[in-house]
Order: structure tokens, then sequence, then C-alpha cells
């Protein structure tokens, strides 16, 4: 219910009320009955219960307001709960801006590793190294009955150039 059908049912339920009211006036300061008060009492007995019924659509009328009241003061409440306007359009900016950060290092790291391995592949040598000679170690004997053997002299290689 609106409150504009709230107010107009009001008003309906008042004007009702002002007609009673005149029935009753109207029927007291007239006699109504040609100068005999023999149907007054029936009269006022019907008016009686147009007014009980009356006021019991007005109760309910009220109770009905009531919930209402405690809906709107609910809703109000949810409202008041809900995010503003500017901090949903931070967060959306905030969130395209990470969106764009991640991009941003996925493209330099691509770049970096695109760059390292053209790097590597123009440093590697054109012709495998030779290999390095062996190394000897020589231990003395533990006993004096065994001679050492001799053994050949290293022949060293040319030292290479290093990029």
């Amino acid at each position: 219910m609106t409150s504009s059908n709230v107010s107009s049912l009001l008003q309906r339920i008042i004007a009702l009320e002002n007609q009673t009211d005149r029935e009753i006036g109207s029927v007291s300061q007239s006699g109504g009955g040609g100068g005999t008060f023999d149907s007054m009492g029936e009269r006022l007995g019907k008016l009686e219960v147009r007014v009980d019924g009356v006021e019991r659509r007005l109760e309910s009328i009220d109770g009905k307001l009531d919930r209402i009241d405690g809906s709107l003061r609910d809703v109000a409440i949810a409202v008041a709960r809900l995010p503003t306007r500017e901090f949903l359009v931070g967060a959306v900016l905030a969130g395209l801006a990470v969106a764009l950060a991640i991009a941003a290092l996925t493209f330099n790291v691509a770049d970096y590793a695109s760059k390292a391995a053209l790097q590597a592949e123009q440093t590697k040598p054109a012709v495998p190294a030779a290999a390095a000679p062996p190394i000897i170690i020589n231990v003395p004997p533990s006993s004096p009955s065994v001679a050492p053997v001799p053994q050949p002299a290293p022949t060293a290689a040319p030292p290479q150039a290093r990029p």
C-alpha cells in the first residue's frame, strides 16, 4: 500500500464516522418518527452495529498500518546498509587497476624472457670447447716397500679467449 492509498482510506473512514454522527444527531434532534420514539431504539441499535463495524475496520486498518510501518523500517535499515555509489565505483576502479597491473607485469616478464633467450642464443659458442685434461693426484705410498709409479706429465691445452 502506498501512502496515498492509506490517506484516502483514512479519509473514507473519517467520512463514514462523520456521516454516522450526523445521522445520530439528526434522529435525536428531529425525532424522526412522527413525534413518537417507538422506532428510536431500533434505529440506535442499527447505528451502533454500524459503528461497531467501522471500529473493527479501523482496528484492522491500524494493524495493517503498523505492519507496513515495521516493514518500511526494515527496508530503511536494509537500504542504509547498502554500499554507496562512490564505494562501488571505487571498488570497480581498483579492480581494473589491479587487472591492468597484472597484465603489464605479464608483458614485462614475457619481454624479459624473450630478450634473455635471444641473448643466450647469440652468446652460445659455435664450436664446443675442448675437454679439459684429467687431474691426477699422486698419493705417497704408505709402506716403503712399494715404489711409486712414475706418471706422465699432463699436457696443457692453450687458453681460449672468453667472450
